[in-house]
């Protein structure tokens, strides 16, 4: 990692772009691994490791699962338009529900952008005018996933990155 000398975002070179394409491939690969793919020891690997997290760069570690394991067949997009008023109470009211996976507010065509599984097309349904009903609730467009995640980390341009804050 280059070093900061002043104000503005932290810098990165092409060592810590390879470690950040690595590690959201896989955040549990192996210091070893990612130091024979840079050419560098595995203590270096620690040390960046180590400055990218004080950098706040990398900011946390994610398991990622398989929502089917919990009965979910379907996993569902919901899009909520709200009143303005309203909307925080129906963030949290989503937040709270055991189907939900992922709940944030947006800017934009929505207010609200959840991740939804349930067990079959009769619960999607249900769901679908529980959350309608809320108060608060203007608009709600739903999508259903049909294919597994697939994170495509492999495509972030970190040289660009690299090149805008070593600038």
């Amino acid at each position: 990692m280059k070093k900061n000398n002043g104000p503005g975002p932290p810098r990165i070179d092409e060592i810590d772009a390879t470690i950040l394409r690595m590690l959201l491939v896989d955040a549990r690969t192996s210091l070893k691994d990612i130091a024979e793919s840079c050419g560098v020891s595995s203590n270096a690997i620690h040390k960046r490791i180590k400055k990218l997290r004080s950098e706040c760069i990398i900011i946390g570690s994610v398991t990622l699962f398989n929502p089917r394991y919990l009965g979910g067949s379907f996993t569902t997009s919901m899009e909520l338009l709200t009143d303005y008023k309203q909307k925080t109470n129906v963030r949290e009211t989503l937040q709270k529900h055991p189907r939900v996976i992922m709940c944030y507010e947006g800017v934009g065509r929505c207010d609200i952008f959840a991740i939804i599984s349930v067990g079959t097309m009769e619960e999607m349904e249900s769901m679908r005018k529980d959350i309608r009903n809320l108060p608060g609730v203007k608009k709600l467009v739903m999508s259903v996933r049909v294919d597994d995640f697939k994170f495509s980390y492999e495509n972030l341009d970190l040289k660009n990155v690299e090149a805008r804050i070593n600038g």
